[in-house]
């Protein structure tokens, strides 16, 4: 629950600093920095990548192992970093921009510091240290979000989401760090580390191909259509991914430790399972719906007319977030029940899938890239679950049942919205709230109303609660 309402309130920092720097630098300005941030992203991979997932999926690890999957984490973040930075010139030539090159150099940090507080942050989580990884990401994003903020009224540009995301992944990690008690002494054994380099290397091949599929679209459309549309993209595809964020980063924290603890308890795990993936689709798919239905107001209301060409590509894109909050769920079976390798495999064929549909969408430009992707999103997630779901105790009615109720009330929130819409205009920001603020609580209302998704509900309340 501390994960959860902490990772609302970050996530209302980071979205009205998104809305206020949009409004400020405008869909040219943002694009340009919008390429060269989805690099400095890659860092992320590092926190999140086999090194750290490894600690969290052993029930128990010899901390000669911890140590050598720490060191060889900063080393890798320090090689990237230099990469970076070597790569700026190139960049810059790439994309026609000369400010590639210092956006590049200012960047090339970030991978240190994420390698150094990969390991520190895996073991908080491990632990179920949930209020110190909360007031430390709460902290980060609002210095990181206040310095993106001074940057951008100082009339810097472009270089406010720049220094918005170096200040904010120094921060994480220099906190983490500090609260984190585990310190890492030089007993590295390289033998202990070999043992485990399947493992690693499976996740971490399978990061860096969802990576790739979640942000070389960005780079294509820079390229192909200019830093303009790239920016107006950008904003439409942060408004689809926020709320996955929201949701399935807390629930990862919490229930990815939990699911590799009770994988040998097939009939719990599969209740489990049954659990998770309800909760994800009765919290986003009715979510995504309302915003489908609103999309054009959203977009003008929140970053002004000038992104208004957004509301057209964020409704392609609305489908690709439905589909992927079922994919994370996919992850997450994967890495529990221990099938890493066949995780790179199934991967291998999708995330390429995915890029692909990048490529055959470029003739249609933005809004084609945006819906050719919501396809094949689209396409993957029921073939992925039965991949992974033999050698998981799980069967077919395990996804299909849990997803029902959810899918009825999307539709429902669909419908009450399109008739708030009609009835109550809404022709400024105070009736667009008020559209949205009805839609939202009668569907949840109904939701707790019916009586098999009011047991549901408790059910997840108890597993947040005892998390």
């Amino acid at each position: 629950m501390v994960s959860a309402a902490s990772s609302w309130l970050r996530f209302v920092i980071q979205f009205g600093t998104t809305i206020a720097l949009a409004r400020i630098l405008g869909p040219s300005e943002y694009g340009t920095a919008a390429v060269i941030v989805v690099f400095g992203a890659a860092a992320e991979l590092l926190r999140e990548s086999g090194f750290s997932t490894l600690v969290l999926q052993r029930t128990s690890i010899r901390r000669e192992l911890i140590d050598s999957l720490h060191y060889c984490n900063v080393v890798l973040g320090l090689a990237l970093g230099i990469g970076l930075a070597v790569a700026g010139p190139g960049l810059s030539s790439i994309f026609g921009n000369e400010r590639y090159i210092l956006f590049a150099l200012l960047l090339s940090p970030v991978f240190v510091f994420a390698s150094l507080g990969s390991i520190p942050n895996a073991l908080l989580a491990k632990n179920f240290e949930f209020q110190k990884m909360a007031s430390i990401e709460l902290t980060s994003v609002f210095l990181g979000s206040g310095a993106g903020l001074i940057a951008g009224l100082s009339g810097m540009g472009a270089v406010a989401l720049v220094i918005q995301s170096v200040a904010f992944m120094t921060c994480q990690a220099i906190l983490t760090i500090v609260r984190c008690p585990w310190r890492p002494s030089l007993n590295v054994n390289l033998r202990v580390l070999k043992a485990s380099t399947s493992f690693v290397w499976n996740v971490s091949f399978v990061q860096i191909l969802n990576y790739a599929s979640r942000n070389i679209d960005n780079v294509l459309i820079g390229m192909f259509f200019g830093p303009r549309a790239a920016g107006l993209y950008n904003q439409a595809y942060q408004l689809m991914i926020i709320p996955l964020q929201q949701i399935n980063g807390p629930l990862q924290r919490v229930f990815l430790p939990v699911l590799s603890r009770i994988y040998r308890e097939p009939d719990r795990y599969r209740r489990f399972v049954r659990t998770i993936i309800f909760t994800v689709s009765l919290i986003l798919w009715p979510l995504f719906a309302v915003l489908l239905v609103y999309s054009d107001v959203l977009i003008v209301t929140l970053f002004g007319s000038a992104w208004h060409e957004s509301s057209v590509i964020f409704g392609a894109l609305v489908f690709a977030g439905i589909a992927q909050a079922l994919g994370y769920i996919n992850s997450w079976i994967f890495v529990s029940s221990g099938q890493v390798r066949l995780q790179t495999k199934w991967s291998l064929v999708t995330r390429f899938l995915i890029i692909g549909s990048f490529f055959v969408g470029i003739p249609w430009g933005p809004y084609g890239m945006a819906f050719s992707y919501a396809c094949a999103s689209c396409l993957v997630v029921v073939p992925g679950f039965l991949v992974v779901r033999r050698r998981a105790h799980l069967r077919v009615s395990d996804l299909l049942l849990p997803i029902i109720w959810p899918a009825v009330l999307s539709v429902v929130s669909a419908v009450i919205g399109i008739a708030m819409k009609e009835f109550v205009p809404p022709s400024n920001i105070a009736l667009f709230i008020l559209n949205v603020t009805v839609v939202v609580f009668l569907i949840y209302t109904l939701a707790l109303i019916i009586p098999p998704i009011r047991r549901q509900v408790w059910v997840v309340v108890t597993h947040v609660r005892g998390r």
